[in-house]
C-alpha cells in the first residue's frame, strides 16, 4: 500500500498521541519495521522528508556524516562504515551515498566474519613484544618468531606489527660531552680582548697546538711565546705530550 503525504502525516500524529506499532500497523496495513524506520526518518530531519517518497531520499546531513568518515577512516572501512548506519538507513541510499556496489558491499562483510588467519602469528608477536617491554621492533621479532618455529616473512611481520598498532621504543642516544665542568683556579680575564701591548714584554700569549709525526703514531706538542708588542716569538717549548710545564 502506497501512502500519501497526509497519511503519513495522520500516522506520525497517532504515533504522537501514543498508538503502538502494531495497532498502526493493523489499521493502514503496514509493516511494523517500514514504520520504525519511517518515525526515525521524520523524528531526525522533519515531516517534510516524506514528501520525496520512502527509501529513496537521504539529507545532506546524512550525505556529509558518510562521507567525512570515509575520508576520516579511510575506503578500505567502507563496509563497516555502512555496518553503523544500516540499522537506521535503508542499504540503498548508503550504498548510493557512499557509491559501493551491493556485491562488493557483501564480499566485504563476509571477510569481516571470516576467521583470521593470522591469529595464532599475532598472539606470539604480542607475547614477545611485551616479554622485552616494547624494545624489538619487526627485525628482531622475526628472528625470534623463526627461533620458536615460525616461517614467516619479515615485511608479514611488520604489517602485522602496523595492524597492531605495535612500535619499538627508540631510545634516544646521548650526545657526548668531555665537559666535566670547573676544573682547578679560574684566571682573571686581564686582557679584556685588548691583546695590542705599548712596549715589548708587556703582554705575551701562548697556546699549545698539536702535530702529527708522519709514518708514525706519535705526536708533538708544541708551546710557543708571543710578545703582544711586535708579534715576536720570544721563547717555545716542544714535548711529547700536553702538559703544564709547556705554559
Amino acid at each position: 500500500m502506497k501512502l500519501s503525504y497526509e497519511y503519513i502525516v495522520q500516522i506520525y500524529e497517532l504515533r504522537k498521541l501514543g498508538q503502538r506499532f502494531k495497532q498502526l500497523s493493523k489499521r493502514f496495513d503496514l509493516d511494523v519495521s517500514g514504520l520504525r524506520y519511517m518515525m526515525k526518518l521524520i523524528d531526525r530531519y522533519g515531516i517534510k522528508i516524506v514528501k520525496k517518497g520512502k527509501n529513496c531520499y537521504y539529507s545532506p546531513e546524512l550525505k556529509k556524516e558518510m562521507i567525512d568518515k570515509v575520508l576520516l577512516e579511510g575506503g578500505k572501512r567502507k563496509t563497516e562504515i555502512v555496518q553503523g548506519f544500516v540499522t537506521e538507513f535503508s542499504l540503498n541510499i548508503l550504498l548510493k551515498i557512499i557509491k559501493l556496489a551491493r556485491s562488493t558491499y557483501y564480499y566485504h562483510l563476509k571477510q569481516l566474519y571470516k576467521p583470521d588467519k593470522n591469529q595464532d602469528i599475532k598472539i606470539e608477536i604480542q607475547s614477545i613484544y611485551r616479554e622485552h617491554k616494547g624494545n624489538y621492533g619487526y627485525r628482531r621479532i622475526h628472528l625470534e618468531l623463526r627461533n620458536r618455529g615460525y616461517s614467516v616473512n619479515h615485511k608479514k611481520v611488520q604489517r602485522l606489527m602496523k595492524v597492531l598498532g605495535l612500535v619499538a621504543r627508540i631510545r634516544r642516544k646521548r650526545k657526548y660531552s668531555s665537559y666535566q665542568g670547573e676544573i682547578g683556579k679560574k684566571a682573571e680575564n686581564l686582557i679584556q680582548r685588548q691583546f695590542e701591548a705599548a712596549k715589548p714584554m708587556e703582554k705575551c700569549y701562548t697556546d699549545v697546538t698539536e702535530f702529527a709525526i708522519p709514518a708514525s703514531a706519535r705526536k708533538l706538542y708544541l708551546s710557543p711565546v708571543l710578545d703582544g708588542f711586535n708579534s715576536e716569538i720570544i721563547a717555545f717549548n716542544l714535548s711529547c705530550s700536553p702538559n703544564l710545564e709547556q705554559v
